[in-house]
Formats: structure tokens, sequence, C-alpha cells
């Protein structure tokens, strides 16, 4: 079945982004086993290095963001760049120019630097960000038979710290960058505060807060950018780079303080960036679609204003994250693992008597080598001790030709008697593989060959010192039989050669001299069959040995395995619980620590059944540790209970709990999903409270034990949304909380970042255009009371749009919210337009949030060029066409009519020089 995944884009922006897309790309190929092709990352810094960052697979092994996943974006010489091109650098603040030098190890947490060296590689920049854009999006990408397209749209994940140089001065202009080649995408923030980074070090830390002052304050007048705001340029190298701002940069914005409401604290940026990771790795998938994407709500709350403070749109959110996790797949290694070393102990354990093995084979009718107590199978089988030939002299005068020619005949035939050891060898060595092969492939079978061998050879070390023994014997006695024979020669021809002789003692002589020619001849022979079978019993002894290494060298292997296996277990037994202590809960610890092995459910036999080699176990000796390793580790994890291990899922798991340990581990997921986020209204009255939502992500919520009987709500205090959805993920329940959305003034340590903003002798912000813009504007994070200029905006644009008009009876505002449908929504005001305005000042925040919403939509039903000429129009016209005060200047200057002289003058001046 397909996984169904979105297309994302995750960009990490300086060593805090780097870090955290290095954590998802991670948790992407544990989850998957690769990262999915419609997935993409890149990472970029001002660090001439390239980054080096690893971590550790559930695997084991280390990965890092690949080349191609980086991009450096170095300055080198930047204080001629700037001179040589001052004009297109106007953006620069005076006061940090000092700082402005070489951008190869860092941005020396100037956000100006990290701008710059952003404007000076942007045609890098833009390349990089179009190539992995057109990647992921990549029409084929659709034809994967492993993944399911979530969506058509890209979505954007950025992930940068406000508290430095290169992330907090580049993460605008990367926004922008997007927005321009992707205007469809959806681009989410995710913002590191600098609470963490003070927390890890007390020296280093001077701009962090006030970097971080300027950031916030830059994006809240950018995330107010709209219809009716003047344009503000971005400005590159280039004319034809710049980029006019009028949308906001980000569609939802994401802080991550490194605090929770209750003051838990995490004091490393590792654990953020896991968190992060988390939550972008979520991002990807099924819950992200839960009552429509998660960004997509927080874009919504965004857009409504309901959570607006006076002037201050509210777009600031925060999130927790935390799962439940129950790894199978490792558990049911583990599992495979203990089996295998099993498997292996039970190869090499000692657990038979192999003397009668022993026996039992020399003795056997194929071998019958036995050359001890009384048996000469070997030399019997090899010549015949008797001559063939018996000696019968004819001449007693002469008998020494006769017994040349005896001894002669009698003469052991060398080829003959070799051929015979071919033979016996040959046999000797088939069956003495057989029995190896077919004792190793048994329980304790490496073991057993190896007594086996060891007996054999001891057995024909015995056989072997007969041989020589019985044939220095032979060899002792050889000259005394030589000098019989020729005594018997001599004794023969001197009884031969007298005048009285006697035929009886001449026959008799003859016997002797036949007999000792026997003698010798017998003696020859026995040498020569000791001979060949000391040439036999040394091959067997070849054949021993060669086999002997061969058991030895799959001993070796088998124990190398075996350490190998011992280490994997550790790390893997290790690992779980491990992966992601922080923000995970994983259920496999307390298994994987009582994993054992049943024997009785192995089978020695059956695994040797399974291998696919000619000689099974004995084929080991030419495979190399990592087959022998997949062999059997292929076998074990077949085994049932590995299946089991892997086949539990986490409902499983959970359904199995008692109430007690179920209720504990959700007080614990809620407590580690709560957002790293803490606000405060500091004295204003919001109409409405932030949403609190949480999206909980389970395999099936018709069968989780979570959704059954509004289980985790009735767990939740207050009133909180929460969103079940079907993840079809059968190995982990995933707690994501999402708050949002409030003003960013809401901050709680907002006041902090700005006293340090105040003391620091660099410029915070960044672009300096855009800070005298402030300084014109009057713009500040901080929210304004209402007052007739806060209104006299909605006031105007009511008159130009249609929402408020003059009629006989008076002036009347138009409102869904608070009219009725009877009357056409239009509500009463007074005669008189100055009391009319005071009225409607009453309904300052309704009107507020319904008004710009109503505009917005005008605007962009008309578009720009119809928007752009009717405010050219509204400026020349506005007293005669549309403000419906029918008065002239004249009447107007009477006296009685000052208060409404003066509010059209405010409208005059608002068109003018507000609209």
């Amino acid at each position: 079945m397909a996984t169904n995944v979105k297309r994302c884009l995750y960009i990490g922006l300086g060593g805090t982004g780097m870090k955290s897309i290095l954590h998802t790309k991670k948790m992407f190929i544990d989850t998957y086993g690769e990262v999915p092709p419609m997935i993409g990352f890149i990472g970029i810094d001002t660090d001439r290095d390239e980054y080096k960052g690893t971590l550790k697979l559930k695997n084991g092994e280390e990965m890092s963001l690949s080349p191609s996943e980086q991009l450096k974006i170095l300055v080198e010489e930047p204080q001629d760049i700037y001179w040589v091109n001052k004009e297109r650098f106007s953006w620069v603040p005076d006061r940090n120019l000092s700082g402005l030098t070489y951008m190869t190890n860092g941005a020396g947490q100037l956000r100006s630097n990290g701008r710059f060296a952003f404007t000076v590689n942007y045609v890098n920049i833009r390349k990089k960000v179009e190539d992995v854009l057109n990647s992921i999006t990549n029409a084929r990408i659709i034809d994967n038979d492993k993944y399911q397209l979530l969506n058509t749209a890209t979505e954007i994940h950025m992930v940068f710290s406000l508290s430095g140089g290169t992330g907090s001065g580049t993460f605008l202009n990367m926004a922008y960058l997007i927005k321009e080649l992707a205007p469809k995408c959806k681009i989410t923030g995710y913002a590191v505060l600098p609470g963490v980074f003070k927390a890890m070090s007390r020296s280093g830390m001077a701009n962090v807060s006030a970097n971080t002052y300027g950031a916030i304050k830059d994006l809240d007048y950018l995330m107010h950018m709209g219809i009716g705001k003047e344009p503000f340029k971005l400005e590159y190298l280039r004319d034809s780079e710049n980029y006019d701002i009028k949308i906001r940069p980000f569609n939802s914005f994401i802080f991550i303080d490194n605090k929770n409401e209750n003051l838990d604290a995490y004091t490393n940026i590792s654990d953020l960036a896991e968190m992060i990771s988390l939550a972008l790795v979520t991002a990807s998938g099924e819950l992200s679609t839960a009552s429509a994407s998660v960004s997509d709500n927080i874009e919504k709350y965004i857009d409504a204003g309901e959570m607006d403070i006076e002037n201050k749109k509210a777009w600031a959110s925060g999130m927790g994250i935390c799962e439940i996790v129950y790894d199978g797949n490792t558990l049911s290694k583990i599992y495979g693992i203990k089996a295998s070393k099993n498997i292996i102990e039970r190869l090499l354990n000692s657990c038979v008597d192999t003397d009668l093995i022993v026996n039992s084979w020399i003795d056997s009718a194929e071998v019958n080598i036995r050359e001890n107590n009384g048996s000469d199978n070997v030399i019997d089988y090899l010549w015949n001790k008797i001559p063939k030939y018996d000696l019968n002299v004819s001449d007693y005068g002469n008998p020494k030709p006769e017994v040349d020619i005896n001894l002669n005949s009698n003469v052991v035939d060398s080829q003959k008697i070799n051929a015979k050891v071919s033979a016996l060898t040959s046999k000797v060595r088939t069956e003495l593989r057989k029995l190896i092969i077919k004792h190793t492939n048994t329980e304790c079978g490496v073991s057993t060959a190896k007594n086996i061998l060891d007996g054999i050879r001891a057995q024909v070390d015995i056989f072997m010192g007969e041989m020589q023994s019985e044939k220095e014997e032979f060899l002792e006695k050889e000259p005394a039989y030589i000098a019989q024979v020729e005594t018997a020669i001599q004794d023969l021809r001197t009884a031969d050669g007298k005048f009285f002789k006697k035929k009886s003692t001449l026959d008799a002589l003859a016997d002797d001299l036949a007999e000792a020619v026997k003698t010798l001849a017998q003696c020859r022979i026995e040498i020569a069959r000791r001979n060949a079978a000391i040439a036999v019993f040394n091959d067997v002894l070849a054949a021993v040995a060669e086999a002997k290494a061969n058991i030895v060298l799959i001993e070796n292997s088998l124990k190398a395995v075996y350490e190998e296996l011992t280490k994997d277990l550790a790390a893997l037994t290790n690992n779980v619980g491990r992966a992601s202590q922080t923000f995970q809960i994983d259920l496999s610890k307390d298994v994987a620590g009582s994993i054992s092995v049943d024997a009785s459910k192995i089978q020695i036999e059956d695994f040797v059944k399974n291998l696919h080699h000619d000689g099974k176990v004995y084929s080991f000796s030419g495979l190399s540790h990592a087959e022998i390793k997949a062999d059997i580790l292929g076998y074990a994890e077949k085994l049932r209970p590995a299946k089991e291990f892997r086949n539990t899922t986490i409902d499983d798991i959970i359904d199995g709990l008692s109430e007690d340990k179920f209720n504990r581990i959700i007080e614990i997921a809620i407590s580690k999903s709560k957002p790293l986020f803490r606000y405060s209204y500091k004295g204003y009255t919001p109409n409405t409270t932030p949403r609190d939502s949480f999206y909980i992500g389970v395999p099936d919520k018709v069968v989780s034990r979570l959704y059954k009987d509004d289980y985790f709500k009735k767990r939740l205090e207050g009133a909180m949304d929460v969103d079940f959805s079907n993840t079809g993920v059968t190995d982990k329940i995933i707690f994501y909380r999402q708050l949002g959305v409030v003003p960013p003034y809401t901050l709680v340590s907002i006041r902090d970042y700005e006293d340090e903003h105040l003391q620091c002798r660099f410029n915070n912000f960044f672009d300096q255009n855009l800070e005298r813009r402030f300084l014109r504007e009057d713009f500040s994070i901080n929210p304004k009371r209402a007052s007739e200029d806060d209104l006299l905006e909605f006031w105007v644009k009511g008159f130009i749009f249609g929402l408020i008009r003059n009629t006989d009876d008076g002036y009347e505002f138009k409102s869904k919210e608070l009219g009725k449908a009877l009357r056409d929504y239009w509500m009463p005001l007074s005669k008189y337009r100055d009391e009319a305005f005071d009225q409607f000042k009453r309904y300052k925040n309704t009107v507020r949030n319904e008004y710009q919403d109503i505009i917005d939509k005008k605007a962009k039903e008309m578009g720009d060029e119809a928007m752009r000429k009717l405010i050219e129009r509204v400026k020349e016209t506005y007293f005669k066409d549309f403000s419906q005060l029918n008065m002239t200047v004249s009447e107007l200057e009477k006296k009685g009519f000052e208060k409404v002289g003066e509010l059209m003058e405010a409208e005059l001046q608002y068109v003018d020089k507000e609209l």
C-alpha cells in the first residue's frame, strides 16, 4: 500500500536551520528507509566548510546532508563589494558597516551581514531553490508505487534562529524569493528564540536578544502588509532582481522558545532541532491533513482577525509535539540477532561423543583403514603379504640367478600399488567430506565436525605410528634376511661341490634357501606395503587437515559474526528509547531488554534446510562474514516470534496496558507536547483567546483507545479542540499541539529583547530603509489604543467601498455581524457626521475585523491595476464624489459645524497621506 506524502521543501538557514533539517532527513530515512522523491532539503550557511553534522540512523549507520543539499553563501572582501556598489546597498545600516567583514566563517551575529551574503549570492541561491523545486515537483513522481501524493501544491518549511546573523538575516529575503518562484506554495516559518542559546552559553551572546527583537519587528511590519499599503522594495545587485513587497512573507509562522508554560526548560539546541524535525516530518504526512493542513489553520486564524488586539495583527503561533512509538521492527531485529546468536552457539557447542562416529567411519566398508588391534585393512588392501612365486632351485651348483629371478618376480609393482593408493585416498577423501558435511549440518555441528576430525587424526597417527614402527622393524631385519639367503646359497653350492654329496642333503639345503628367499621377499613386500600405507595415511592426514582448516575457518567466521551480532545487539538495545528521548515515548524500551529466545523453537535441521549452498553450513568456509551473517539473520528474522514482533502494532501495545500505566503515558505525552511558546496580553483584553488545538494521529481512530468514549478529550483541561486523523502508520501515535494566533508583542520575553536592542551598538534591523519607514509611520510592536485615527481608515474606506452611506434618515453602516437581514444588515447612525463617527467607533472591534476582510476581498476581485486607479481617483475627488457630505466648504466653516469640519479635514488628510 502506497504511503501518502506531501510535496515539501525543507530549508534550513544558518546553523540552527542546518541542524534541524539534518534531524528531519534522519527521521525520513528511519521511517521510510529513504528520503521520498517528493521531499527536498536545502541548507544554507555562511561557513566556508561543508556542514559536517552527522547523526546515527536506527540501523547504526551515520548519515549527513549531502553536498547537493547544501549551499555556502560566502563573501570574500565584502567592504570592496559594498563601496563599488554602494547605491545598491542603501539598506545596509550605517552602524553596521564596521562589522561588514569576511563572511567565510559565519555572519558575525549581524543580521545585515546575513542579508549581504544572501544578496551577493542571490543568483546561486535562486538557482538552487529552482533546481530543488523542479526535482520534487517532477511529474514522474506520481508514477511511484511506493508513495502517493497528498497534494499538488508544494509546502515550504523554513527553519532558522532569530538570534544570529545568517538565519535571522536571510529568512525574509528567502521567503520573498520563494513567493516569487512559487506563488502558490505555502510557506511556514519556524523561528527559534534566543532562550536556548543563552542557556547553552554565557559568553558570545551579546546580540542574540537584540537581533531577535529586530527580526520580530521587521516581520511584524511585513505581516501587516496588504492592500492599500505602499510596497516596500527589496534591493539586490541588479534592478531585474529587485522585488516589491506587497504581501506578507509567510502563510503561517511558529515561534519556538526553550520553555513551555510550566517553565520546563530545554537547554540544548539539539533538543529543539529534534522537536522541530518531528513537526516537519509530521507536516508531510497524513496528520497534516486533519481538519485541513495545520499550517492552513494558522493562516485561517490570521486572516480571520478574531484574535487581533487593537491595531495589531495576530499572526504568531506556537506548537508542541510528542510521539508515542512502538518499534516492532527493531524488536524483531533484536529477536533475530538473539536467535542468530543461539544458532551460532549451538553450532559451536560440544554436545556429541564423537569416538563412536570416528570408529564407525574408520571401520565402515567404504573406508576400512584400520591398522591396529590386529587389523591390517590398509596394507592388505594395497598388496598381498604372501609372495606370489615360490623358489624351486634346479641348479644347486649355481642357485643365485634363480634366487635373483624369484626376488625380482616378487617385487611389489609400484605402478599398481600407487594406483591402489590413489583409489583408496580418493575414496577416503570422498567419504571424509560426506562425513564432515553431514555432521557439520547438525546440532553442535561445527564442534562435532572438529572433534571428529581430531579423532580421525588421532587414530591415523596411531596407524601411521604402527606403520612406521613395523617398517623400521622390517628394514632392520632385511640385512639379516639377505645374509641368510647368501649363507643358504653358499651352503647349497658347497654341498653340491662335494665329491660325496647326498641328494637328501642338497634338497634340504635347497628348501632352506627357498624359505630364506621367501622370508626376504616377504620382508620387502611388507616394507613396500607400509610405505604405501604411510602414503595413504599421509593423504588422510592432509585431507583431515584441509577439512580441519575449513572447520576452523567456519568456527572463526561464526565467532566473528557472533561478536558482530553482540555489538549490533548492544547498539540496537541501547538505541531503543534513545532515538528521540526528549520528545518521544518509546514503548519498545521495556520490551527490548526482556526479549528471550526459546531454543526449543529453533531447529538446526530446519535452519540448515533453508540454506541455499551445496555444502550448507560447511560452505561457510567460502563465504564472507557479511554473507554468513545475512544467511543466519535471514532465517532468524523469519521465525514466528520475529514476525510477531513486526506485526504487533502500537494499538496492540496500548490496548495491553493497565489503566494506570496508560493514563500515566498519556499524561507524559500531553506534558511533552506543551507548546514552547509563552505569551501574555500585557494588560490588553482580547476579543477571543487563541485557538489551542490537538491534532492526534492514530493508525485507525475507530479502534484507538484514545478515541473511544472521548478518552483523550476527557483528559484535557479546559476547552481544547481535538482532531483525530487516521495516519495508517501502525507504529506510532502523534500528538501535535498548536497554539495561536496572537500578536507578537505578547511574547513573554519581548521586553527583554527590546531592552537589549536599545543597548546594542549595532543596528538589529535587516534594512535601514524599512527602519526609517517605522519611524515615519510611528510603527510599533506594541498595540495602540483605538482612537479616531485608528478607525478613521475604516470610516473613509467605508464610504469608498459602499459600506457607509448618508441617507435622508442619517448615516448608516453595513455589518452582517451587527445588522439584521430584514434591513439588509444596515445599522443606523446619527444624522450628523461627527456624531455618526463617534457612534461608529463604538463598534470598533467588530468593524475593524469585518471591514478589513470585505475590503481585502473587494481589492482582490478588482486587481492591482484597478485598485491603483481607484485610489488615484479617490485622492482627486474624495470630497466631491465619495464623502457623501452634503455640505460645501463655506458651510463647513460656519459656526456650529466646527467638529464636522475637523472630521472632514482629518478624512482628507488621511486620503492624501495614508491611502
